[in-house]
Parts: C-alpha cells; sequence; structure tokens
C-alpha cells in the first residue's frame, strides 16, 4: 500500500526548449557578479501544471568559476511580459511540489489507513497480552511469535494481522481455553458486522443469518440470568439425615436446579 503512494511524489517538470530556457536563464540572474567573477544558471525546471519554474545560480568569484561564492534556488513566474523572479515568493503549492521544491506530503486515504492499522494492531497486542500462554501451547502457536507478529504488522498491515487473528487464531484460542474477546473488541466486531448488513442490504441482499439483527450480538453482551434468592453458587446447605451427631451436607439447590442463576 505504501509503494502506491510513491509515484505521486514524484515530481512532475519538464526540460524548456531552447528560446525558453535562454529567456529563464536571463530573468534568473537578479544581480550581476561580481568584478572577476561569474554567474551559472543550471537545472532549469519548468511546472508542467502552471506558469511556474526554478532554476539554480551559483556565482563564483573567479572566471574559471571554482571559486564558489553563493548557491541558491529562486522561483520564477512567467507572465504577458516573459518571465520574472516575483517579488514574494507565494507559488502554489502544487508547483512548487511540481518542481521539487516542495517536501512530499502524504494523501490523505494513506493517512487514514495508517491509522486505522495502528488502532487494530494495538487491539490485537492487547487481546493476545491477555491470552494464557497454555492456550497457544495447545493449538501449536508461541504467544510471543503473535505479539511480534501483530507489533510488526500495526505499522502497515494492522488491518490484514489484525483480521487473521481475530476470525482464525482467537476463535481456536477460545476453544482451547482461551479468554474471550473483550467489550471493546465485541463492540468493534458488531459494528463491522452491521456495516456489512447494510452494504447487503443496500444491494437488495438479506444480511447473512436468519435474523438481520444477529450482528448486533457482537457489540450488545448477552444478559445475565438473576442469582437464585435462595442458594448461594447452587448449592445449600441441609442437616443430613444419616448423622446422629447433627452435620451439614452440601446438596444442589431445588429452586434453581444448581446453577445458582433463577430460571
Amino acid at each position: 500500500m505504501l509503494l502506491l503512494s510513491l509515484p505521486a511524489a514524484a515530481s512532475a517538470w519538464q526540460k524548456p526548449d531552447a528560446h525558453e530556457k535562454a529567456q529563464i536563464a536571463r530573468a534568473a540572474i537578479r544581480v550581476p557578479p561580481p568584478d572577476g567573477g561569474s554567474v551559472r544558471v543550471t537545472d532549469i525546471r519548468v511546472s508542467e501544471k502552471g506558469p511556474w519554474a526554478s532554476a539554480r545560480v551559483t556565482y563564483y568569484r573567479d572566471k574559471q568559476q571554482k571559486d564558489l561564492m553563493q548557491d541558491q534556488i529562486v522561483t520564477l513566474h512567467e507572465s504577458k511580459h516573459g518571465w520574472r523572479i516575483p517579488a514574494h515568493r507565494n507559488i502554489p503549492y502544487e508547483d512548487e511540489h511540481d518542481l521539487g521544491l516542495a517536501p512530499w506530503k502524504p494523501p490523505t486515504w494513506l493517512i487514514v489507513y495508517l491509522l486505522v492499522c495502528w488502532l487494530l494492531g494495538l487491539m490485537a497486542i492487547w487481546d493476545v497480552l491477555l491470552q494464557p500462554r497454555r492456550a497457544f501451547a495447545a493449538i501449536g502457536k508461541k504467544k510471543w511469535h503473535w505479539l511480534l507478529i501483530e507489533s510488526l504488522g500495526a505499522v502497515f498491515l494492522g488491518i490484514f494481522t489484525w483480521a487473521w487473528y481475530a476470525f482464525v487464531i482467537r476463535p481456536a484460542l477460545e476453544q482451547a481455553g482461551g479468554n474471550p474477546p473483550r467489550r471493546i473488541v465485541r463492540w468493534f466486531a458488531g459494528v463491522l458486522a452491521s456495516m456489512g448488513d447494510i452494504v447487503r442490504s443496500s444491494r437488495g441482499t438479506s444480511p447473512t443469518g436468519s435474523d438481520s439483527t444477529s450482528s448486533w450480538s457482537w457489540s450488545q453482551p448477552k444478559a445475565e440470568p438473576p442469582p437464585c434468592p435462595v442458594c448461594q453458587g447452587g448449592f445449600v446447605w441441609e442437616w443430613n439425615p444419616n448423622d446422629p451427631h447433627g452435620s451439614q451436607i452440601r446438596v444442589p439447590c431445588r429452586h434453581c436446579g444448581g446453577p445458582g442463576s433463577a430460571h
């Protein structure tokens, strides 16, 4: 993805013809050379988008052009009077970029992509840290391997490394006794699933599954049943009828059946 943005960073300028080159060279020499010195105009570039050009002006103290005195880049603007150095260097950024005088600015889509990669990478790193090492060992993986993969992937490939971990590795970890996704992860997965349902509905297809609202089950955790008002944890203490000394035994609750929550 980053390589796709590199062509945009290339300069878009062209070399002038002989007549235009002579005009730009004369206009670029703002100050005549000192007595006994010389001046040289090189690297003349003309922007392909606007009436702007640039040139390198080098002053020497001698005629042999060995004793360098000053070296500068000047910008020129073309008007009906020909090429001139403007009083104020208010060259547009597009032309300045085309001439290779402006620093490269990344496009907006690249900034958004890297930001999403960074956020998803952090979510994956956090989830890997919370998973027990024995769960990784149970599925034949190493925890530090995936921690390294998510850390490196968060720079450029966070979307892909996070997706592979979230939909392939983490379900296997849960089956091996790993921790379930945190609430923020379930919420984000629910948002992605609901966005997919919206896209499918706009195309005239029904969402995946029999219930169109099933995707929100990821974002909203299931409500816990109320605790049993009779027992504590699904068990109660009763007198042991087989013990003449009057001891107590722990038996399942008859009210809730044992799980500790009311039905």
